[in-house]
């Protein structure tokens, strides 16, 4: 490779939040059509797996490269800096300390744990919006964002507008550069504009496209605590009923976790836009640069809707 500046390559890292492999290039019939088309011109990875299931863990391994047995970083307490100090060196602090200009906006390390050090231009860790007054179809899973919300925007719009201007200054830069943008989306709640409600997106009688859990119910003989009974990824009064009492017929009924999957599939959908508009802004740097940038998209973990064990 040429040692020169415009023989490296740009980074655009993507991530999403609690991003089960929901995408029409997995032969899901969600609508994703903007990472769908990414995918059918990337190396899409069949069999990939998660370090820790929880956000700050996977997250924290990630970043780092190294495995959470080691970071040490075990909950939403503690970072690997925390444990290990300076001495190591995540993906972006690489790239910054071989010359790009390096920034990012939304969630990428875990909201409120950022590392200052990758970025060569300060981060924004864009906050929570949490269902509010005029916000529709209020629940402890899901809402939409109306004319009349008190806030009439998403966290998506806030992630995006940083983003997008980072990678603006990073084109300026004259350098290659990293940028990573993180959605929240579909992370519980669900809170979605107009045009992206559960209902509108996936009606009643797609049966064919929402479809209850396989594994609403552990096996006979699993221990309790190896199922997720209580809690989990979705609120559920049955299933808060069943907790510390192993109620095996304490689960959610399928009628509800229909409707929960119906808004987590239209938040994939929210996801699927709002990080399009990333890859849109990176076309209109025109071809080269389009050419010259890698583009990444995972997400942390998967997610459980309805379940109570996964295979």
């Amino acid at each position: 490779m040429d040692s020169g500046v415009s023989a490296l390559k740009n980074i655009l890292y993507l991530m999403a939040d609690d991003f089960r492999p929901t995408l029409g290039s997995y032969g899901h019939p969600v609508k994703t059509p903007r990472l769908d088309a990414l995918a059918q011109t990337a190396l899409q990875f069949d069999f990939a797996y998660t370090q820790f299931a929880y956000c700050a863990p996977s997250r924290n391994s990630f970043m780092s490269g190294r495995r959470p047995e080691r970071t040490r970083a075990l909950n939403f307490l503690t970072t690997f800096r925390k444990e290990h100090g300076d001495a190591w060196v995540t993906m972006p602090q690489f790239f910054k300390e071989h010359g790009y200009f390096t920034s990012s906006a939304g969630k990428i390390f875990h909201d409120g744990m950022d590392d200052p050090l990758p970025w060569s231009h300060p981060s924004n860790q864009t906050a929570w919006i949490q269902c509010g007054d005029g916000d529709l179809f209020h629940t402890d899973n899901y809402c939409g964002v109306s004319a009349a919300s008190s806030t009439p925007y998403t966290d998506e719009d806030l992630a995006l507008a940083e983003g997008l201007s980072r990678m603006t200054l990073a084109q300026q830069s004259g350098k290659p550069w990293w940028v990573s943008i993180g959605v929240h989306r579909p992370h519980t709640r669900y809170r979605v504009p107009d045009g992206f409600y559960g209902h509108q997106l996936y009606p009643n009688g797609t049966a064919d496209l929402v479809r209850p859990p396989k594994h609403p119910q552990a096996p006979a003989q699993a221990p309790w605590l190896s199922g997720n009974w209580e809690g989990g990824d979705i609120y559920d009064g049955h299933r808060r009923a069943g907790f510390g009492g192993g109620c095996r017929e304490c689960v959610v009924p399928t009628e509800h976790a229909i409707e929960y999957r119906r808004w987590y599939y239209a938040a994939v959908t929210w996801a699927d836009h709002s990080l399009g508009r990333a890859l849109t802004h990176l076309d209109s740097f025109g071809d080269d640069v389009v050419s010259n940038t890698i583009v990444v998209f995972h997400s942390d973990h998967g997610y459980q809707l309805g379940e109570v064990w996964t295979m």
